[in-house]
């Protein structure tokens, strides 16, 4: 059996046949978490009692802000559809006054060299 089979059967990574670098045992005398370990010594949550130390209105105060949010991406989407359809407008009148341009002094050209 390989070291996966081992895995899938049942058995601890650290007991399948893999370097030991790789699947090292756990110091039983650490936290499992460093994050774990700090929300156990914070006043505000980890407890397991009340309501978690005002989490619930941080939740609720971060699920307002993740609205503002999402309204102003959606407000700038719409800002960037705007200045498209204006640049799309001025560089059809920008190009048409250089053509303009071109055709005037081109005519004037023709005028002064006695082309026409």
């Amino acid at each position: 059996m390989d070291s996966y089979n081992h895995a899938v059967a049942g058995e601890t990574l650290a007991t399948a046949s893999a370097p030991p670098s790789v699947f090292a045992e756990r110091r039983t005398d650490r936290p499992r978490s460093l994050v774990l370990s700090r929300l156990r010594r914070s006043p505000t949550g980890g407890d397991g009692g009340g309501n978690g130390g005002g989490t619930e209105t941080r939740i609720g105060k971060l699920g307002a802000s993740v609205e503002h949010v999402q309204q102003d991406v959606s407000d700038l989407r719409q800002d960037v559809r705007e200045i498209r359809s204006l640049m799309a407008t001025d560089f059809r009148l920008t190009w048409a006054g250089l053509i303009a341009v071109a055709l005037g002094l081109a005519g004037m050209m023709a005028k002064g060299f006695h082309w026409l």
